[in-house]
């Protein structure tokens, strides 16, 4: 078990909003499965071409199938006193990549972000504290505090 100390619960706090954020995240792409893609559509790329929508299919699938459920397994892991540095921060860096690569052919293909959109504004800021928290795990394994062999 590690000490509580006032960095460490700041991490908690942060791991458990982005392993909440990533439930939700998995819940959202699992149904785009069922709906094709329609609901993300709309929410990420309204209007851009099919080349543009091909991209983030990509962004989509690395994040169903990797970001979404080792965020939510480092965010249990580290509620239940684990540190999971590295899972942590492997999870937090595909999803730093996935959202730039989102918000990149938003740019190259629409000129601009597309948060016009409540929603996707919301989107955009619930996520905004996944680089702080990358930052924290990446200073972490750095400093070695990553515990390895239990993380």
């Amino acid at each position: 078990m590690m000490a509580a100390t006032g960095k460490e619960r700041l991490i908690r706090l942060l791991a458990v909003w982005y392993g909440l954020w990533q439930a939700g995240h998995l819940l959202f792409n699992l149904l785009g499965l069922m709906d094709g893609g329609a609901a993300a559509r709309a929410l990420l790329a309204p209007g851009l071409e099919e080349r543009a929508w091909m991209v983030m299919w990509a962004s989509w699938a690395a994040d169903l199938l990797f970001a979404s459920p080792a965020g939510v397994l480092f965010a249990w892991r580290r509620w239940r006193g684990r540190r999971a540095t590295a899972l942590g921060l492997a999870s937090t860096a595909l999803s730093l990549t996935t959202a730039g690569l989102v918000y990149h052919v938003q740019w190259v293909f629409a000129g601009r972000l597309l948060l016009d959109d409540v929603a996707a504004l919301g989107v955009l800021a619930s996520w905004a504290a996944c680089p702080l928290l990358f930052v924290l795990l990446l200073a972490e394994a750095l400093r070695g505090d990553g515990e390895p062999g239990r993380g």
